[in-house]
């Protein structure tokens, strides 16, 4: 009766002892998100970013990659004329005002040729960090981590790009995810058109192209793998398409939507614009005639 009632004792210790475990492993093993990818919409900060990184692989490992966008998420254009809110206000898309009310742009502010003349635009122009704290960020997680830049400039604006990168203590090129001074460029089709893409010194420059399925493209070509990426940007298509291209992938990726930069637009703002093209369309004009009757013309269209 005793050794009953002792098998009956053990039996229930054992018992307690299991159920403590199985939860104490279910309190301290990470959770699968319940979807994947997962999205973060207003992100304002440039370090909730980075603390999401780093508490992800304290619960995991560190095989991760992080991607930056760079147009008003790291950098963003000193003047409105050349810039990120500028180009989208010149391409027709809706732009808020500052004192309320969407602007639509008018067709006698358009520029003629517009990927004519933004390579001079990005070679003349100065950006600055969109936060004080930015280059130091990047730095801090290229000390751990694989960190690139994914932009939608062409690659023929590389020059300019890494130029400003550089003045603002930003070297992607630490983080380079093919061996020593290996580049690559291709022509790429994300299904709606094809384009030129090309990654050196740690920048892929899209063109334009969707940044998710030239994200995965380029990750094959250079046979790199991840088991989490981070990818943060300021534009929302961008971060749609993201989404939509990693969806049901293996890899856990976390997309942060960016909204830190002022996005709207003022008077002053659409004034120096028409004050620039005019001046730009008079130089041109004196200095380079032949090239501005195509130009006047949109011939490049």
């Amino acid at each position: 009766m005793n050794s009953f009632r002792f098998a009956i004792q053990n039996l229930i210790f054992l018992f307690y002892v299991s159920m403590s475990l199985l939860l104490t492993a279910c309190a301290s093993a990470p959770v699968a998100p319940v979807t994947n990818p997962v999205v973060h919409n207003a992100v304002k900060s440039l370090g909730e970013f980075e603390t999401a990184v780093h508490e992800y692989v304290q619960q995991r490992d560190d095989n991760i990659l992080v991607v930056f966008d760079i147009d008003d998420t790291l950098l963003q254009s000193s003047s409105f004329f050349g810039g990120d809110t500028w180009y989208y206000w010149q391409r027709g898309r809706p732009i808020e005002h500052e004192n309320g009310g969407i602007d639509n742009i008018r067709d006698t502010d358009k520029i003629q040729c517009i990927f004519e003349k933004l390579g001079v635009f990005f070679e003349l122009g100065q950006h600055k960090l969109t936060e004080v704290g930015a280059a130091n960020l990047v730095s801090s997680l290229q000390s751990k981590y694989a960190v690139m830049a994914l932009t939608s400039r062409a690659p023929g604006y590389r020059s300019g790009t890494e130029r400003e990168l550089k003045r603002a203590n930003i070297d992607f090129s630490t983080s380079h995810l093919l061996p020593g001074i290996q580049t690559l460029a291709y022509d790429f089709n994300d299904g709606g058109r094809s384009a030129r893409v090309s990654y050196e010194n740690g920048i892929a420059m899209t063109t334009g192209l969707n940044k998710g399925l030239v994200l995965q493209d380029l990750l094959n070509k250079v046979n790199k793998s991840y088991s989490a990426i981070f990818f943060i940007d300021d534009s929302k298509t961008n971060i749609i398409n993201m989404q939509a291209a990693w969806q049901n992938n293996k890899t856990f990726v976390d997309i942060y939507h960016y909204v830190g930069v002022d996005k709207t637009i003022s008077d002053s703002d659409m004034q120096q614009s028409r004050d620039a093209i005019a001046a730009m369309d008079e130089f041109v004009k004196i200095a380079f005639p032949d090239r501005y009757a195509v130009l006047s013309t949109a011939a490049c269209k």
